[in-house]
């Protein structure tokens, strides 16, 4: 038997903040003099590295045309003025910017419950509080938590696919079919590189990928900043299964987490159905389900699409009936071989719960222990019987007089 004792009505809301951020691609610092790791961007002052301090991206796939729609953002903290990434897919990729709105949005939606602490008490120690509590107040306090010019250099392994520019960045899509003259041409044309990237680079190239490299200029109003922010950049191309570009190239110190505090991953992805993720070398992926299900008032995935701008007639998407988000908080990362993603053999609904300590506590008679639930009771019978009697005392009739005779 349980009795729930509420403290005062409860009031669900919205949790406001997620962790933030994924960045997909595998960022590089690119002055002349600098190096890259993959998804480690480093300055050229060793003293001074460009570290991710934050990543988040959407995946929207589109199961029946086989298009995958994959929109990402970061936070870097460096105080070099440029930035640069690369990022592979399969095939040839469409780029739009989008309105970064959409991740709060994702956030916003698959944010957790908020419930307020569940306290269970025995009767006895129900009783205790209670006493405690007619002789002192207690106090509760709540916790809170500048472009390059990319000129072709005469070479017949390297193709410009495409060059665009596009919100703050200069992309240029590459095809290759040797990863050492890949090599030479980002390194002719201001990309820093080395042999663990060329490395990396090789089976992309061999199996026909195209790469996108992106540089990225500070904003004027942030070249004083020691952080830069990334613009939400869409990039739609063929793919026969939904990916996460995670793998990234290995280094003299290998899988070295980036900062101390590492680099949270948030990623969700909009389609049909909830999925699951698993790294392609068959390795599991550390990332946690966080949320799964349709979207919910006030939000709808309309909102999404026109965000992303995919509200147009070029691309027609099935119904996306799902959302479905994962945190990865690996430290360090394990970025051995990219992450695929298909339909989870578990389609239930998932949303979380989190204590929220500014909510009043749920307190709750536990009778689990019967010594403790006898005290109780004696306890309470010797405390009540007394006053039970007296409010009989008070409540009783007088007697009455006997009546004179003849009187009315």
């Amino acid at each position: 038997m349980k009795i729930v004792i509420r403290a005062s009505e409860l009031c669900y809301g919205r949790a406001s903040h997620f962790a933030a951020a994924i960045l997909a691609g595998f960022l590089i610092s690119f002055a002349c003099t600098s190096s890259a790791l993959g998804c480690i961007a480093l300055s050229g002052d060793p003293s001074s590295p460009a570290l991710i301090s934050s990543e988040r991206a959407l995946i929207i796939w589109d199961e029946v045309h086989k298009i995958e729609h994959f929109i990402r953002q970061a936070n870097i903290s460096t105080t070099e003025p440029n930035v640069g990434f690369i990022v592979p897919t399969p095939t040839t990729p469409d780029l739009v910017e989008s309105d970064a709105i959409i991740f709060d949005i994702i956030r916003e939606e698959s944010a957790p419950k908020r419930i307020p602490e569940v306290v269970y008490q025995t009767p006895l120690q129900m009783i205790r509080d209670v006493l405690g509590k007619l002789t002192s107040q207690r106090r509760i306090f709540t916790t809170i938590s500048a472009q390059l010019s990319m000129a072709l250099p005469a070479s017949a392994s390297v193709e410009v696919v495409r060059e665009q520019d596009i919100a703050n960045y200069h992309a240029v899509v590459l095809a290759a079919n040797d990863a050492g003259a890949l090599a030479k041409w980002l390194k002719d044309n201001g990309y820093a590189w080395n042999k663990d990237a060329e490395a990396w680079l090789k089976p992309y190239l061999e199996t026909k990928w195209k790469i996108t490299a992106f540089k990225l200029n500070k904003e004027p109003s942030a070249q004083n900043s020691s952080s830069l922010s990334t613009h939400a950049i869409r990039m739609s191309f063929s793919s026969d299964r939904p990916f996460f570009p995670y793998s990234e190239p290995r280094n003299a110190e290998e899988g070295k987490a980036v900062g101390g505090l590492g680099r949270v991953l948030n990623l969700a992805i909009l389609c049909s159905k909830r999925m699951s993720g698993k790294l392609a070398n068959g390795n599991e992926w550390p990332g946690e389900l966080q949320f799964s299900g349709p979207m919910e008032p006030p939000y709808e995935p309309a909102q999404i699409l026109a965000f992303a701008k995919l509200d147009d007639q070029k691309y027609q998407l099935p119904p996306l009936t799902c959302l479905t988000c994962f945190r990865d908080s690996s430290n360090p990362r394990p970025g051995t071989a990219d992450l695929y993603f298909s339909p989870s053999a578990d389609q239930s609904p998932v949303k979380k719960t989190e204590i929220d300590p500014s909510l009043p506590k749920e307190y709750r008679l536990d009778f689990s222990h019967p010594l403790s639930d006898l005290a109780a009771l004696l306890i309470i019978l010797v405390v009540a019987c007394p006053f039970v009697y007296l409010l009989g005392w008070i409540s009783r009739k007088p007697p009455e007089e006997p009546k004179m005779p003849g009187t009315f």
